[in-house]
């Protein structure tokens, strides 16, 4: 039977008490999120003991190793589970390898959802995200099967829940989580493996905008001690080019190329729409609701039997979500045969070009405009 129907009975509302404490758990874990502190190695030490102990696996926590490379983490602290002696041992240490979405599970046994969605929805936006350890240094290839355990900053959003709960609740299972708490709360990122624990320094340089999204125009969002650095335009990793090299310096051809529609976007906002378009020759073809489809005149390397310019057709797009005003532009096809056997009536039409772009079959693009 599951725990949701048993007879528990579960804590429906916060006190207003309560709910005025959740000030003071947004403010700890954002400065633990964008923190550049040195490393408090003692401290890691102490909570990631205190960890495995309270998930029963501290005869498996060895020596600690200090570092100041996110990539030197994944060459060192990938295990096997053949350093295991058998797949119930491998189990046994994996129980230290815990998880938001665990961490829900464990709540959902004594809080009603709607607590559990109060206490998240005022935490989680209100904290930074730093990019994950998978965009900061991607894993060597060390070979199948090789498994990671890892904790860093970028668990903040959800251990500032643990974390809540744990404090003002003194909720049993959140304050099995103290240990991880006071060690990411003291490094920058965590790895656990058998008998050996990594961590590494928190990043010289880290900055967020005003959404917690690692964010800067004009360098690193954030930058470690080995000189590693991290670009990042509102949350999207940029490519170190279109940071470092000055906005009207920035090739339109460059952009054009970028096919991580993500990435020409967040170019597009940092150099803005109308700067690009003066580096280059265009035509507006048409216009509809604010978007428009433009055809670009394009100089490359002229040759014996070609004068070097090329024509590229993209389109202009506007909207607004939560973040407010957004713009982009797609490169879509300029001839009738590019587009396949699914083409518009008009390759010259905005309307009809965004349509065919988001994947509108020829009978709905018909049923929308009837």
């Amino acid at each position: 039977m599951g725990w949701t129907k048993r007879n528990v009975e579960r804590i429906g509302k916060l006190t207003p008490s309560q709910q005025s404490k959740l000030f003071h758990f947004q403010e700890k874990w954002q400065r633990i999120a964008v923190s550049t502190d040195p490393v408090d190695a003692g401290a890691a030490i102490e909570g990631i003991k205190q960890f495995a102990e309270a998930w029963g696996v501290k005869a498996y926590i060895g020596k600690f190793y200090k570092n100041n490379a996110p990539a030197w983490g994944w060459q060192h602290a990938g295990f096997h589970h053949t350093e295991f002696g058998s797949f119930k041992e491998l189990e046994k240490f994996s129980a230290i390898h815990r998880s938001e979405w665990s961490m829900r599970c464990y709540l959902t046994r004594a809080f009603l959802p709607d607590v559990i969605r109060v206490v998240e929805g005022n935490l989680k936006p209100s904290i930074a995200r730093p990019p994950g350890l998978h965009h900061l240094a991607p894993p060597q290839k060390l070979g199948a099967n090789i498994r990671y355990i890892q904790y860093g900053q970028d668990d903040a959003h959800w251990l500032a829940v643990a974390d809540f709960f744990a404090t003002v609740f003194e909720d049993e299972h959140c304050k099995k989580w103290a240990g991880l708490i006071k060690a990411v709360s003291s490094v920058g990122l965590i790895w656990i493996r058998p008998h050996q624990v990594f961590f590494c320094d928190r990043p010289e340089i880290a900055k967020y905008d005003d959404h917690g999204r690692p964010h800067c125009e004009d360098g690193p969002a954030l930058k470690y001690g080995d000189g590693y650095a991290y670009y990042a335009i509102h949350g999207v990793p940029v490519p170190e080019q279109f940071i470092v090299t000055p906005a009207d310096q920035i090739d339109f051809r460059d952009v054009l190329k970028e096919q991580n529609a993500a990435v020409r976007m967040a170019v597009i906002q940092k150099l803005g729409f109308r700067r690009l378009m003066d580096t280059v020759l265009n035509r507006v073809i048409s216009k509809a609701s604010g978007n428009s489809l433009i055809e670009f005149t394009v100089r490359l390397a002229e040759s014996d039997h070609w004068n070097g310019t090329m024509r590229i057709r993209a389109l202009h797009l506007k909207w607004t979500d939560k973040t407010g005003d957004r713009e982009t532009f797609l490169p879509v096809p300029r001839l009738a045969g590019q587009f396949g056997e699914d083409c518009p009536e008009s390759v010259d039409d905005c309307e009809q070009v965004r349509r065919w772009t988001l994947g509108w079959p020829k009978e709905a693009l018909a049923m929308a405009e009837t």
